[in-house]
């Protein structure tokens, strides 16, 4: 339990750094930039209002543009605007997801062969949560003076919406808008030297802290595809931020398979989710005046406690050489699994099958599952 809640207090730990640097990089550009103001608040206003299933918003938002300043500016502002939309819609609910290490790993090696039907997008627990990773997952920079720990990633909407009769261009949006057409994946990670020591940013922070490297891709659901080719498809939509920030070949194949592959677990009907309660709840008075606190969520860690409780089976009831006893039982992948439900069989679910535990019972040669309780979602 202290290691659980040492993991919950980072989880909350990052969301807060998290929203710190975005609402200062705002503040950065707001300043700086005359006007700047209006294209920030239409921005997040068009990310925040809802639409219908065309992608219309339900109400008219104006949009503002930006001309003005350098280009390296122009670059930079489209990213602190990308921020500070994934920052305000996550605020709607200030969701942080803590997953379990065991079940992290377990996941991330999990087959990719299923296919995911298009519903999985409404099947999303909480509106665009923030993901904290148990483990930051290292991105090399191709020069290899520099190095991202990434540590979490936004999950919010993606749509096709049309301004002011332009052709269809893909905005962002709530994962719960009815026009959602997929999800945009927004890593964050804190930038080191390749020695591992921690490069201060230098855009004015008081107190200063540690540089953050914000990388982007996005996957589509218009079309039932296979986790293997929604790995492919956001490799290849893959926006490495302000530089090129990342060895594709070797760094994004583990970085957006855990990603894809927990983004479905988590719409699963078995997923196991746990929200942690807060230790003071606020009065009428403090709902009304401060923002709502952060609510972390437990992920995997009743599945994390029977992966480790097998692990060590394993460990225990190792093969002796040369004692003619029986090999330990060997656990298979991990993977998602869908079944057709209700009436007709006409609606399609997911259930993530955890590892399939082979020759458990001594003298049986039978397959058997180790059931996992889950959360089960109504």
């Amino acid at each position: 339990m202290k290691d659980q809640n040492s993991d919950n207090a980072r989880a909350a730990e990052i969301a807060a750094l998290l929203l710190r640097s975005a609402e200062i990089g705002e503040k950065y550009y707001r300043t700086i930039i005359p006007g700047i103001g209006k294209v920030f608040d239409s921005a997040v206003q068009s990310a925040l209002v809802q639409h219908d299933s065309s992608g219309k918003p339900v109400k008219e938002i104006k949009a503002y543009s930006f001309s003005g300043g350098t280009a390296a500016q122009r670059e930079d502002l489209a990213f602190y605007i990308g921020d500070s939309i994934a920052t305000a819609l996550w605020k709607q609910g200030r969701v942080v997801y803590q997953i379990d290490p065991d079940t992290w790993n377990a996941i991330g090696e999990a087959d990719t062969t299923m296919t995911v039907p298009v519903e999985l997008l409404a099947r999303l627990p909480h509106p665009n949560p923030l993901i904290v990773f148990p483990e930051p997952i290292l991105i090399q920079h191709p020069d290899e003076e520099f190095r991202q720990k990434v540590s979490a990633v936004y999950v919010s909407g993606v749509l096709e919406t049309h301004i002011a009769g332009k052709k269809a261009v893909q905005a962002l949006c709530s994962t719960h808008d009815p026009g959602v057409k997929g999800w945009t994946l927004q890593f964050v990670g804190f930038v080191e030297d390749r020695d591992g020591k921690p490069i201060i940013a230098d855009d004015g922070f008081d107190p200063p802290m540690q540089d953050l490297m914000r990388t982007r891709t996005s996957i589509m659901l218009d079309q039932p595809r296979s986790l293997s080719e929604m790995i492919e498809k956001a490799a290849e939509r893959f926006i490495y931020g302000h530089d090129a920030f990342g060895k594709p070949d070797v760094d994004l194949p583990l970085l957006l398979r855990r990603a894809v592959n927990l983004l479905v677990y988590l719409c699963s009907e078995n997923s196991d989710l746990r929200p942690v309660e807060a230790k003071r709840k606020q009065s009428r008075k403090q709902r009304r005046t401060k923002p709502q606190p952060t609510q972390i969520v437990e992920v995997g860690y009743r599945v994390g406690q029977q992966l480790r409780a097998w692990k060590k089976y394993e460990r225990d009831h190792e093969n002796v050489p040369g004692t003619g006893k029986k090999k330990a039982p060997h656990i298979r992948r991990a993977h998602a699994h869908t079944y057709r439900v209700g009436k007709g069989r006409q609606d399609t679910i997911i259930k993530w099958l955890w590892p399939i535990q082979i020759n458990m019972t001594a003298g049986d040669e039978t397959t058997t599952v180790v059931p996992v309780k889950g959360t089960r979602r109504k």
